[in-house]
């Protein structure tokens, strides 16, 4: 079954609703070189990030059915920027340790969309979320208070605590603080 046929440029973001099904979804894409995807609310919000054709799967967990949006992404013209047309890319800034740097935030389309305004998502540590509040009571790993916080381990690079990892999917993690210091 097919939910949406997509034709976007690399960079855009595009919106799928959801129409039916119980409410709890997952969403993979068959290749997070060309697409990304993300469910928020009741949508599929589906970020092109390189050159091709890829397939995001949404998947109605309580039934099991599921739905493709089949995107198609071309090469972003307006870009007068960036080095390329892969978004996010890396930008290597000649760190001793070769790490390499995505040219933009999170929730953020292109670097060139950036400002002081819009310096991309807000996310909790270890959430892959936005939200209005940020306090203990909604902080999601914790009890509603800072002494009973979970242990999220040392390292969540990679992991689904890692909100670079889960948006962008592919090799992208978050910098740990060893990384932020150089």
């Amino acid at each position: 079954m097919s939910l949406a046929a997509l034709s976007i440029q690399v960079g855009d973001v595009e919106s799928v609703e959801i129409t039916s099904g119980s409410g709890n979804y997952t969403v993979e894409s068959s290749d997070e070189t060309i697409t990304t995807a993300i469910i928020q609310d009741h949508s599929i919000n589906v970020t092109a990030v390189g050159v091709g054709s890829a397939t995001p799967t949404v998947t109605d967990t309580m039934s099991g059915q599921t739905a493709n949006i089949e995107a198609t992404v071309s090469a972003n013209q307006s870009s007068s920027l960036c080095p390329d047309n892969n978004h996010p890319h890396l930008i290597d800034l000649g760190l001793p340790s070769g790490t390499k740097l995505a040219f933009c935030n999170v929730d953020t389309d292109h670097p060139e969309n950036q400002s002081p305004a819009n310096r991309g998502g807000y996310y909790a540590c270890g959430e892959t979320e936005t939200k209005t509040t940020y306090d203990w009571s909604t902080y999601t790993h914790c009890d509603g208070l800072s002494s009973t916080c979970h242990n999220l381990g040392n390292d969540i690079a990679g992991t689904q605590y890692d909100v670079a990892h889960v948006k962008w999917g592919g090799s992208w993690v978050m910098p740990s603080q060893e990384q932020q210091n150089e």
